[in-house]
This record gives structure tokens, sequence and C-alpha cells, in this order.
């Protein structure tokens, strides 16, 4: 449960912002993942923007138990994404916005079928300073810590936590959120699951910029086990390149031929999402 009011990593992706809107952008970013002091996943991207076209290819991913030369792409500003396996020519194309909703639809679920609930809940922002400069950006250093505690139940067995995560963020303010990141940040906080949503906004107020360097410290506490887990993300943009659009390659952004996600493996995909981030 330690990452459920964390952010959708799928968003994750679209922290980084072009420098203009009307220009093209293609910059490269690191995460790395770290429980409980072991290193378990690293991903190296790289990211092509253009004013409403975007592109990730997973470059290095280690630690994943997915496998394939792996792409997300989209061409109407977010509305719309692909997932792709360019090793294996297959691709998936869903609406970003019914995506998010159907995670916000199975969150009701399991409020349901578990009997959820989520108390206590707080986004607080414990500083705002100066930060130094990034890849030739001024920044502006922000921490922000989240809480909540939360209880359900699996048949008879109980479950209940503390949840502390703390997020430290080096945005640039002079660099304008791309149209986008604003797509899917919408997407994101339009759920349907109020909590969540709201949750999301609050997060979001305090970082109105581009996000280059973020540390996301989860902290969980098991109130039945008396066990105490650590969870650290970190994601780092490692460079920046203006590109001129006339000189992109057709293929970055050629369309496949693609399967239309039907409601079944909208369902099934926004599973394995909620458990990945209910861990």
């Amino acid at each position: 449960m330690g990452n459920f009011i964390g952010r959708l990593i799928v968003a994750v992706i679209f922290l980084v912002i072009s420098i203009s809107v009307n220009a093209a952008t293609r910059y490269t970013i690191a995460t790395e993942v770290v429980t409980n002091g072991e290193n378990l996943r690293s991903e190296v991207a790289t990211i092509t923007l253009t004013e409403d076209k975007g592109r990730i290819d997973f470059v290095v991913r280690e630690g994943r138990k997915e496998k394939g030369d792996l792409y997300l792409m989209t061409l109407d500003g977010g509305k719309t994404a692909v997932m792709g396996d360019k090793g294996k020519s297959i691709c998936s194309e869903w609406d970003s916005e019914q995506y998010f909703r159907e995670m916000g639809r199975l969150l009701h679920k399991a409020r349901r079928w578990t009997n959820l609930e989520i108390t206590d809940v707080k986004v607080e922002k414990v500083l705002e300073e100066p930060g130094p400069e990034l890849l030739g950006y001024a920044t502006t250093h922000v921490r922000l810590v989240t809480t909540a505690g939360v209880k359900y139940s699996v048949l008879v067995k109980a479950h209940e936590y503390t949840l502390t995560i703390t997020d430290d963020v080096w945005m640039a303010p002079q660099l304008a959120i791309h149209p986008i990141e604003q797509q899917w940040i919408n997407a994101q906080t339009s759920t349907g699951f109020d909590l969540l949503d709201q949750l999301l906004d609050s997060w979001y107020l305090h970082l109105p910029a581009t996000i280059i360097k973020q540390e996301s410290v989860f902290k969980q506490i098991d109130l039945v086990k008396k066990t105490e887990s650590t969870k650290v993300d970190k994601i780092t943009v490692i460079s920046i390149e203006a590109l001129d659009p006339l000189q992109i390659s057709e293929e970055v952004f050629k369309m496949p031929k693609c399967d239309k996600v039907s409601r079944q493996k909208m369902e099934a995909a926004a599973k394995v999402m909620l458990k990945k981030t209910l861990k």
C-alpha cells in the first residue's frame, strides 16, 4: 500500500516540459527505485516532444519483468496514447481519460469489497527555497510531505498502515507546462475517486512548472505486523536537446496499426497499475 496515494507512475514521464511548445525537444531521463536499501529497478528513457506529439522510448530497463523494445506515444496532445513493442510490431491504443476513470472505478470497487478506509490525508509544503542550476536552468527546490492512514480487510485478515511520502522536487520556473503534460494531469485528477483526485490536485497545486529532478521517499508502517518499509524513487533529467521539428524523421511519430483496447483489457491494465501502486 506504500504507493497507493503516490503519483501514478505513468504520469512521471510527462513531468518534464519542452523549452517551447512551438519547438521540438528531445531529452533523456533516468529513474531509479530502491526498496529497503536494495536497488530493484532502473530505467533510461528518451522523450521526443513537439507541440502536440510525444514519444517515449525505453532505452534501458533493468529489473523489469516486462520485456521488449517498448515505446509510448501520443499524436493528439495526450488525449489518446499508444503503447507498443517495436521488436514484435504489436501495440495497443487507449483513451487517457477513460484509462484513469477505469482506475477510479476499480478503487470504488476495492472500497466496497475490502471496507477500505483512508483517513487523515494531508499534503503539506514544508520547504521552498532557491535550488541549484540544473541543465542551465535556475531551479526552485520544494519539499512536499503527504501523509495518510489506510485500513482494509481481505476475507478475515485485517490490514492497517500509516503512510508518509516525502517529495523533494527541483523545478524550473521559467519553463511553462507543456500541453501534453497538462492533458495527462487533467486525466489523472479526474478518476472519479474523489480522495485521489483531491490529493493529486493538492500536490500539483504546489508544482506549477517543469520538474527537472525529483526524489520521493515512501515510508510505510504496518501497524498490524509492527514492521516498517521504505522505498525511494529518483527521477532525473540528464539531457535536454532542442530540435527542428522539420528534421524529425517521419518514423518517430508514425502511427502503427493497433488494436483498440476493450473495456475488459482496460480493466485488466488498470488492475496491473493498481497492483503496482498498492504494494
